[in-house]
């Protein structure tokens, strides 16, 4: 009995995980379009102050769960911070950070001689007191980010990336008529799709309304009365991106850096000092890195919500098994620990809970998840657009060979007249030249 008490505390005490990658969505922010211009603050999708408070509060309860990752103050080499170069990312980046390293946690000045750190400015007369670098030891943080894609994370620019979003704009299109209830909600609650620049609710235009009640109801209290719409929303979201993320290749192109970024840190654990590594991202990157493991969850979303907006159907509403969407401020925490053979393990927590992706197992020897990470980062940026070319090109290839066809005919009907009235012009002269000569 006290060799199993031991054999279990050892255990225990070896799954402590040893490194962490924490990515985090950013928080609440304003809504992308129908802004009112005349608060400053308030600009289309910048953060709010409730979201950078739901990242301050974040930020403190994942350095509480993971303290012995993080050391009692700030270190370059111990904790390495990234972003999606959006500015709600970044500045959601920075709101998280100041949560894990609050004030009173920066350096001290080596010497308070003013000589050597006053700027050289004649006449500088800006006095200074205290004994820190910063006024209440503020620690700054460096936040790494790309200036390369729009919605790209860490990513390179495809040239063919803007015209294939307008194609598969047109795709997303297949899920108008499964979302009738959520249509139906929002004309009843007033809402006109021509004020989200629609003349239809199709999922365009649901999205875009889906945006504005979602974003307003986190610092608007009149929006708090459409809870029921702001739940068919969720599940709308769920859908279309959890869809996207397993069906085409453009989200692949969006999301192969951020993978060979994971992939790379995942592999130099034992080399470097680093234990954790934050990534500020998009919704739509925590959508395809879950999509890896839960390729069916917008088939499982889609069903369970006909079954509680269409059906009526609340009793199997209990019996989910899919992910819920992907709120502002959520959580996807990579853990590594050490298993009881001396090898490493990787554990998936989304807001808090353990998944359970592998086989119905909640952890993947590490060899095995860096292998599934780079299945699905190898390719080049270049391939993946002439994979997108390609996937259009079957859906207008009958529109190409007709083309074509025409092109052809319309040429050589060119070079029959050309030749026709070169053969005409060689007879008139021949007969000028017999009657002349």
């Amino acid at each position: 009995m006290i060799f199993l008490y031991v054999s279990l505390l050892l255990s225990w005490m070896k799954a402590e995980p040893i490194y962490l990658i924490e990515i985090f969505r950013y928080g609440a922010r304003v809504q992308k379009s129908h802004v009112d211009n005349s608060d400053p603050f308030y600009i289309p999708g910048e953060i709010t102050s409730v979201g950078l408070k739901q990242h301050f509060l974040l930020g403190k309860q994942i350095r509480k769960d993971y303290s012995q990752l993080f050391g009692d103050k700030y270190s370059s080499q111990r904790h390495q911070v990234y972003s999606s170069n959006q500015n709600n990312t970044i500045t959601s980046a920075y709101a998280h950070l100041f949560g894990q390293y609050e004030l009173e946690s920066g350096v001290e000045l080596e010497a308070n001689v003013p000589s050597l750190f006053n700027p050289p400015i004649e006449d500088f007369d800006i006095p200074f007191e205290g004994t820190s670098a910063l006024p209440h030891k503020f620690m700054p943080i460096s936040v790494i980010s790309s200036e390369k894609g729009r919605n790209l994370l860490f990513g390179e620019n495809c040239k063919c990336l803007t015209d294939m979003e307008r194609h598969f704009q047109k795709k997303r299109e297949k899920f108008t008529d499964d979302f009738e209830p959520l249509k139906n909600s929002l004309i009843e609650a007033g809402f006109n799709p021509e004020d989200f620049n629609g003349y239809i609710f199709d999922v365009k235009t649901l999205l875009e309304a889906c945006d504005y009640i979602i974003a307003r109801s986190y610092y608007d209290s009149k929006f708090k009365k459409y809870p029921e719409i702001i739940d068919q929303c969720d599940f709308l979201n769920n859908v279309v991106y959890s869809y996207f993320s397993t069906n085409t290749t453009i989200t692949k192109i969006a999301n192969t850096s951020l993978f060979r970024l994971i992939s790379k840190r995942l592999s130099i654990i034992d080399k470097k000092n680093k234990k954790v590594i934050s990534i500020s991202a998009l919704d739509t990157n925590f959508y395809y890195i879950l999509s890896l493991f839960f390729p069916e969850n917008h088939e499982c979303a889609l069903n369970l919500y006909k079954k509680k907006y269409d059906e009526k159907n609340f009793n199997s509403f209990f019996e989910k098994s899919c992910l819920d969407s992907i709120k502002f401020a959520s959580s996807l925490l990579i853990e590594v620990s050490n298993d009881s053979e001396g090898g490493k393990f990787v554990s998936l927590r989304l807001n808090g809970e353990y998944l359970t992706p592998f086989n119905g197992e909640k952890s993947i020897k590490l060899p095995s998840f860096l292998t599934l990470l780079r299945d699905n980062s190898e390719k080049k940026y270049d391939a993946l657009c002439l994979g997108i070319v390609e996937e259009i090109s079957r859906g207008l290839s009958f529109v190409w060979i007709v083309t074509l066809f025409m092109i052809l005919i319309e040429i050589g009907f060119l070079l029959f007249t050309m030749l026709k009235n070169k053969n005409e012009q060689m007879k008139d002269y021949n007969e000028f030249i017999i009657n002349n000569f």
